[in-house]
């Protein structure tokens, strides 16, 4: 019996707990509305900074599409906005963008190891026509012609 006793004594401190939590609830002053969104410490509700990130996106469909030169003019406008996020983002694509506009010298390849160089850094960069012509460069430009597993060689 002692038993039964102190089960229904644990439950009904239970409720007395509920009802203590409850009536804390009603008592709290409401929070009201919640705080703006913030990007980079300035409210997204700033129309300057949702232009600004209405021209980072812009930039980036170009950057993606390999625009580069338009993709910098519109990363250069991103600067300018109030948010210091979206600029530091911005200035990290316009080094890469001015960066893949520069010409090198691996543009013209001479040897097989710079086509084959190229054609491995054109693949990487998602220009599947230029790796193939890089590879094929690499080919013809070989100093020997590769033999076939099966030809036959001089004895001797």
């Amino acid at each position: 019996m002692a038993k039964a006793s102190k089960a229904s004594s644990g439950s009904s401190s239970r409720a007395k707990s509920g009802r203590h939590a409850q009536a804390n609830l009603q008592r709290k002053k409401p929070l009201g509305s919640p705080p703006p969104a913030q990007r980079g410490g300035v409210e997204l509700v700033d129309p300057r900074v949702q232009a600004q990130l209405k021209l980072y996106d812009e930039a980036l469909a170009l950057f993606h599409q390999q625009k580069f030169a338009r993709s910098k003019q519109e990363l250069e406008k991103v600067l300018e906005g109030p948010s210091r996020e979206l600029a530091d983002r911005a200035r990290m694509h316009l080094k890469i963008a001015e960066q893949r506009m520069k010409p090198s010298h691996e543009e013209n390849p001479r040897t097989a190891e710079d086509h084959y160089q190229r054609g491995v850094a054109m693949m990487n960069i998602g220009r599947w026509d230029d790796a193939r012509e890089s590879a094929q460069g690499s080919a013809e430009s070989r100093p020997y012609p590769l033999r076939s597993r099966h030809a036959r060689l001089p004895h001797g």
